[in-house]
């Protein structure tokens, strides 16, 4: 029993070295597979820096490391936002090498991905800061009311949107608004332009230029009671700092003054006399120590022994004298006149022609004011020193006045010395600057308006009317009595072709006035080669879109009631009542 135990012990015994030596076999050959054979290269991406910054303007580059290489083309690349940079990449022998362009400031982020791995580099946009500030001038020097400009340069160049404040260390001595300085009073002041944390800084001296000299443009001068007239003072030299002359009157019953500076950058500064009562008075200009004196004889005033009538020559003293009408009928139709145009008083000063006295055809303001004798149309116009012309508006509309459009209602506007007073005081002070028209007729306008009258006003489409109608000759009258009643809008279809030329017509009145007395109508615009003559009044043909009424005198012998923009160039004649 013990053999057979032994020999099956053998047996398993050897049996059991027979597999150990096969399982090594196996193992060893096993190994000898894996040794040949690399082991497999994990995947990877890394930036070489996690945070870029590049100023505004700038580019900037960074690098991705990819491994394996082989994978170059299997990695993806994003930016979290596009509108901060611009990305363009090259490839080297490691990976991949970006260049950002800076397109706003801001931040974002370029992700890499390539199989499970991923790499993130934070890139910023940084504005570019200021590092100076200097400006042109380091001292100027300037006259009261004088004004230069400083520029101010940032360093660097490319500084990111720089702001610079300006300040005056005295603003009561120079002033400074962006850049301009202004100079106020005589006196010394430091400017200012400041940049981030940066200045520069100029001293301005402020002096004045004293007067010198000082002479009237008249000596003496006859005035009748009610008569106005201008006296103009001349400073010298030029540019003269204070021009406050003081005006004295030695009588304050025979004459009155109302000074004014028309023309406020020149050198004149002006006064209007006006004559109260027969007498003599000096009237004296004192600026510092320098004086200049004029002297005035006041006559009673003679009132013409018949009334007023279309055509009369009306004159500074507020009288009037024949103009040659004989006959005329209400509506200007079949007016006569004399054969010899009758000339004007000579020794007086003519301001206008009266074109209405139809009782009929005065406002309820003009009844109220007692001025019912006539409308008279000024022998100049209202423009700026120089010019012939001038707008109803700049580039404003207007909307205190209302709509007229219908050959009726342009009839009816009988109110322009109301729209005038409308206009002034819906828009005071500089605003009336916007309104030329109105701003040279009522604000030192010359010739003066003599004394109990209306003062000088834009005329309505209406007072026009009667002004074509009843001195623009018969067919001009024929035409406009028949859109009396027109109850459509007379614009359209208003025109008429006459046998002579209306702005001739017009000015034919005017013939025998001397030169310096007046201005002729003059062509204002061509239009398919001939000119016209654009008549404007203060009647709105539509307050939205700034149209107003007007009259057309062509050189073709067209008449037309028309309407333009108000910042079109007009004639502009006022009008007043007496």
């Amino acid at each position: 029993m013990y053999k057979n135990s032994l020999g099956v012990f053998l047996r398993s015994a050897g049996m059991a070295l027979v597999l150990g030596v096969v399982s090594a076999m196996a193992s060893s050959c096993g190994g000898n597979k894996e040794n040949n054979e690399p082991e497999p290269v994990k995947e990877s991406v890394e930036f070489t820096q996690t945070t870029v910054s590049i100023p505004i303007d700038g580019n900037g580059t960074v690098s991705l490391k990819v491994t394996p290489i082989d994978k170059l083309a299997d990695v993806e690349v994003n930016v979290a936002d596009e509108d901060v940079i611009d990305l363009d990449r090259t490839s080297d022998s490691e990976g991949y090498v970006f260049t950002m362009k800076a397109k706003s400031l801001g931040s974002t982020t370029i992700v890499a991905v390539l199989g499970s791995s991923i790499a993130k580099c934070a890139v910023s946009v940084d504005p570019i800061a200021v590092t100076g500030i200097s400006l042109n001038k380091t001292s100027i020097q300037l006259v009261v009311g004088a004004t230069e400009t400083l520029s101010a340069k940032v360093t660097p160049d490319n500084a990111t949107s720089p702001s610079i404040s300006w300040d005056s260390s005295d603003k009561e001595v120079a002033t400074v608004d962006n850049g301009v300085v202004t100079a106020v009073s005589a006196g010394k002041a430091t400017i200012t332009a400041a940049s981030s944390s940066f200045t520069a800084e100029c001293v301005v001296e402020v002096k004045t230029i004293e007067a010198e000299s000082l002479t009237l443009d008249v000596a003496s001068k006859l005035l009748t009671v009610d008569e106005s007239f201008i006296v103009n003072a001349t400073i010298l030299p030029e540019g003269t700092t204070y021009k406050n002359v003081e005006w004295i009157v030695d009588d304050p019953k025979v004459i009155k003054i109302e000074p004014f500076d028309a023309v406020e950058s020149d050198n004149l500064v002006s006064v209007k006399v006006i004559a109260l009562n027969a007498g003599n008075a000096k009237l004296t200009a004192v600026i510092k120590d320098i004086k200049a004196t004029c002297s005035f004889s006041v006559k009673s005033k003679e009132i013409p022994a018949t009334d007023p009538k279309i055509g009369d020559y009306y004159y500074s003293d507020g009288t009037w004298s024949d103009g040659g009408l004989l006959s005329i009928n209400s509506d200007g139709t079949k007016a006569v006149w004399a054969t010899e145009k009758p000339a004007p008083v000579e020794g007086k000063t003519v301001i206008g022609i009266v074109f209405q006295t139809d009782q009929s055809r005065f406002s309820e303001l003009e009844q109220k004011q007692g001025f019912t004798h006539g409308l008279v149309f000024c022998t100049k116009g209202a423009h700026a020193p120089g010019a012939q012309l001038t707008k109803y508006a700049m580039n404003e509309g207007i909307d205190c006045i209302g709509n007229h459009k219908r050959g009726d209602s342009w009839y009816k506007d009988i109110y322009g010395q109301l729209w005038t007073a409308t206009v002034r005081n819906t828009y005071p002070g500089e605003q009336l600057e916007q309104y030329p028209a109105f701003d040279w007729t009522t604000t030192d306008f010359v010739p003066s308006a003599p004394a109990k009258t209306s003062g000088w006003f834009v005329p309505s489409i209406g007072q026009l009317w009667d002004c074509m109608a009843n001195l623009g000759g018969v067919e001009v009258a024929q035409h406009l009595s028949g859109l009396r009643d027109y109850g459509y809008d007379v614009t359209y279809f208003g025109n008429v072709m006459l046998s002579y030329k209306p702005m001739d017509a017009i000015n034919a009145h005017f013939a025998k006035i001397p030169a310096a007395q007046k201005e002729e109508l003059a062509y204002s615009m061509t239009r398919n080669g001939q000119g016209v003559c654009q008549i404007m009044s203060s009647t709105i043909y539509d307050n939205t879109d700034g149209v107003c009424c007007i009259f057309w005198l062509g050189e073709n012998q067209e008449f037309e009631t028309s309407c333009e923009w108000m910042n079109q160039d007009f004639i502009c004649h006022p009008v007043l009542a007496f």
